[in-house]
């Protein structure tokens, strides 16, 4: 579906990368898989395991909480908390249109963050801004995804890694 260098252009838009440099992000899209979802797709349901690392890269994506609470889902990782946790999706994801999703199998993530330390770090530090952010109640794109608002990566998502 997509060139190396078209995942790590895309990658390079996703938050939780914005902190990483492209040599690692080359890494990670040679083993990321592209997929087209239609509208009314359901991507993931809440209860399903979590074994695969979604990134939505194109489209919208509402993702609904237990409650029925839905929130769109642009550009970003559909499903992070509950990925790392090693658990069960605790949203359904569902697109709202036609998107483009890249998918990580767990396994591939695992062998990446532990033969590149460096991008562990890099994740480390979007999460660190992410719950800095959360716990005091607001968010900037700044704070958690390491660029300025016109989008470009604030110094310290330089990419020295």
């Amino acid at each position: 579906m997509f060139k190396t260098i078209e995942k790590v252009l895309l990658l390079q838009d996703i938050d939780i990368f914005s902190f990483a440099s492209t040599r690692h992000l080359a890494e990670l899209a040679q083993v990321c898989r592209g997929r087209t979802v239609q509208p009314a797709e359901v991507i993931f349901d809440r209860g399903d395991e979590c074994q695969t690392l979604y990134l939505l890269v194109e489209g919208t994506v509402d993702l609904t909480d237990e409650q029925g609470s839905r929130r769109p889902a642009r550009k970003q990782c559909l499903d992070l908390w509950d990925f790392f946790s090693e658990g069960r999706h605790a949203m359904r994801a569902e697109a709202t249109d036609e998107g483009t999703l890249l998918e990580v199998t767990y396994e591939d993530v695992m062998d990446i963050l532990t033969a590149e330390p460096e991008l562990s770090i890099a994740l480390l530090k979007y999460l660190a801004r992410a719950g800095r952010a959360l716990a005091s109640g607001g968010q900037t794109d700044l704070e958690v995804s390491g660029r300025d608002n016109a989008g470009r990566r604030s110094s310290g998502a330089s990419g020295r890694w």
